[in-house]
């Protein structure tokens, strides 16, 4: 009950702070929610998608852009919508995920397993965030839903394709969730004949590859209309682009992995999962028969196969991306948690499964506990809620514009606040195609908000104006210090021009 109190809290309480140094140290929490809202409040705040010199995130997640653009439409612009937004799409996807493991648990086992994995820390401090991570996840649980459970093939392909290509749609990082969906597919029309006495299903077969030239074709479409737009998504954020370079793939594996286990907490389920792939290698290894082997693979259902081929294909893709960051491994938590109990029924005796299960569910949730009493004690919840409503309220009354441009990494995050903020990402400026002078000449913000910490690029962002040379002063007006023991600061500075 104590756990099921705090993590209520988490859903409901919008304008909680992100629990930072328990699940993430990652200061994307706090900025990233912005940008990928940010073409959606400027359509719902001012009708238009995008600005002059103006380049957006949503290139790398249009269609949770759109979706967002609809939450807005319908209840206004705000951070409270756009995170509320996520946690009905993160508790929709409990459902799916509830009805996934009914294919290998009973009812009280499933919601056993539902309950602990809804309610693990990084789950819910993520599930409520305004990232793309939860929209991108339930689109991927939806798909692997359908694939396990639909029978119908010539309806489950296409149907779980699509969805799994809205996921890839929601966040392009997504990839692993469509090629997942891919190889099981795949996986199951074309090698699955040929170790079992089936026909080749040729129809399913062309259904699957008229499915995957739409896809294709519907990707290349997007992709020339707006290429001018996805082309500076690219170049601005080289870091989320796979390396060739097999030290630095082996250096992103190794974060990742690190990662992994620092931020989902689920060191348990994990150790579960090894000791369940220890269990079958040496059940391949020491067993006399073939037949006997094939018994220990065959003990793992079509979810835990479909599960296991997104988790791996998903940490794959994450983990040779040059920048890796916590919350791209969110997707990872559900599918842990389901091969983790799988693994745990693997190895015990069958007459002892649900109490066994259930003994090691009731420890994982005691774990969570002290995580959530670290996040609901300390003393600034809203830092940052508070913060970004004085902020906004005080350029609002320094100016008397229906259009407010501010410039700053912390511009779109702080425009969720404020019906006539339109944010200007500094970050975008030095990288062609749009020159930062050049913006800031055209737009002329009279406001920099930026997040800063000691040592940061943000701390030394402020000379990058001087040197546009149509700058006369920048005049610090507030300073707000954030997070404690951290050092993290938000500053308003007035900017004034030759």
């Amino acid at each position: 009950m104590v756990l099921l109190s705090f993590a209520l809290l988490g859903y409901l309480t919008l304008d909680l702070d992100h629990p930072f140094g328990v699940t993430t140290n990652s200061r994307a929490l706090y900025v990233d929610g912005g940008f990928y809202s940010d073409a959606a409040q400027n359509w719902s705040k001012f009708g238009q998608w995008s600005f002059d010199y103006d380049t957006r995130h949503w290139p790398g997640a249009p269609f949770l852009s759109l979706v967002r653009a609809l939450v807005f439409e319908l209840f206004g612009v705000s951070l409270e919508a756009a995170r509320f937004s996520s946690i009905i799409l993160s508790l929709i996807g409990l459902c799916a995920f509830y009805f996934i493991l009914r294919t290998d648990f009973n009812v009280y086992l499933s919601i056993a397993i539902l309950v602990v994995s809804g309610l693990m820390i990084s789950y819910v401090t993520h599930a409520r965030s305004a990232l793309a991570e939860p929209t991108a996840t339930f689109f991927a649980l939806l798909a692997i839903l359908v694939f396990v459970r639909l029978q119908n093939r010539r309806i489950a392909i296409p149907l779980s394709i699509l969805l799994a290509y809205l996921s890839f749609l929601s966040k392009l990082y997504f990839l692993h969730a469509l090629v997942a969906i891919i190889v099981l597919w795949s996986s199951e029309l074309m090698l699955l004949p040929l170790f079992k006495d089936h026909r080749f299903d040729k129809t399913s077969l062309l259904i699957l590859v008229l499915s995957l030239v739409t896809v294709a074709t519907t990707f290349l479409v997007y992709t020339s209309h707006f290429k001018n737009e996805i082309e500076a998504f690219i170049s601005l954020n080289p870091g989320k682009t796979p390396s060739l370079n097999p030290i630095i793939i082996a250096e992103s594996i190794i974060r990742s992995n690190k990662l992994l286990c620092q931020f989902t907490k689920t060191h348990l389920f994990v150790s579960a999962i090894c000791a369940g792939l220890i269990y079958i290698v040496v059940s391949l290894l020491f067993r006399g028969r073939l037949v006997n082997n094939t018994g220990v693979l065959s003990s793992f259902g079509r979810a835990e196969y479909a599960m296991l081929v997104w988790l791996v294909i998903g940490l794959t893709i994450i983990g040779v991306v040059r920048q890796n960051k916590a919350h791209y491994l969110f997707f990872s938590i559900l599918p842990i948690c389901y091969l983790g109990v799988s693994s745990i029924k693997l190895l015990i005796p069958k007459n002892t499964h649900s109490l066994l299960i259930t003994v090691f569910l009731i420890f994982v949730g005691l774990t969570q506990i002290p995580y959530y009493h670290q996040w609901m004690t300390r003393p600034q919840k809203t830092a940052l809620v508070d913060t970004s409503r004085a902020v906004a309220k005080t350029i609002e009354m320094d100016s008397t514009i229906n259009i407010i441009p501010v410039i700053g990494e912390f511009s779109a995050q702080l425009a969720l606040y404020s019906k006539r903020i339109l944010s200007l990402d500094a970050k975008w400026g030095s990288v062609p195609p749009m020159p930062f002078c050049k913006r800031l000449d055209y737009w002329r913000p009279k406001y920099h908000v930026n997040v800063i910490w000691p040592n940061s690029r943000s701390s030394r962002m402020i000379q990058e104006f001087y040197k546009c040379q149509i700058v006369n002063n920048m005049q610090e007006m507030e300073r707000y210090s954030v997070f404690s023991p951290w050092n993290d600061e938000i500053v308003l500075t007035k900017i004034h021009y030759h």
